[in-house]
């Protein structure tokens, strides 16, 4: 399979000196952006480049999605950002990203730097633990001032 892959790289029109591994790791770091080591993002790019490399139709669809950000782009983040945002509903964007997702947010490290303290099964819950104490974002206002039990 391995001869199967260097193909379709050498066919998709990435320039040769292409880092898939790092183009997929700035696409998860600029997908994702939180204040976490690179290692997370680099995590993830191994990951999705795993699952990816051993479905090669599904590979050469994220790497011809990939060709068309190198050819002729300057390939700084401000750059990459606005193509992903692009492509933001492109088949090959939203099948690699759907591979990032789950290694960036089951990563405990996330899980610190975005306020999710971790699964809470083996804890009992969350009904008596915590689900409503949310201290980054500010109170509900649930009812009108005019009259009890309307909503806003």
């Amino acid at each position: 399979m391995e001869g199967g892959i260097d193909m379709i790289v050498e066919t998709s029109g990435l320039p040769r000196s292409t880092d898939l591994h790092q183009a997929v790791s700035s696409i998860a770091a600029l997908s994702f952006p939180h204040n976490v080591s690179q290692q997370v993002y680099s995590h993830a790019a191994d990951v999705a480049l795993d699952v990816l490399q051993s479905d090669p139709p599904r590979f050469a669809m994220v790497v011809s999605g990939l060709a068309d950000w190198f050819n002729g782009s300057d390939t700084n983040s401000e750059m990459l950002l606005a193509f992903l945002e692009r492509e933001s509903d492109a088949a090959w964007f939203r099948d690699l990203r759907q591979l990032i997702i789950p290694t960036i947010y089951g990563d405990p490290e996330v899980w610190t730097r975005i306020g999710y303290e971790g699964p809470s099964f083996e804890l009992g819950g969350y009904k008596d633990r915590g689900f409503d104490d949310l201290t980054w974002l500010p109170e509900p206002e649930l009812y009108a001032s005019a009259g009890e039990g309307e909503l806003k």
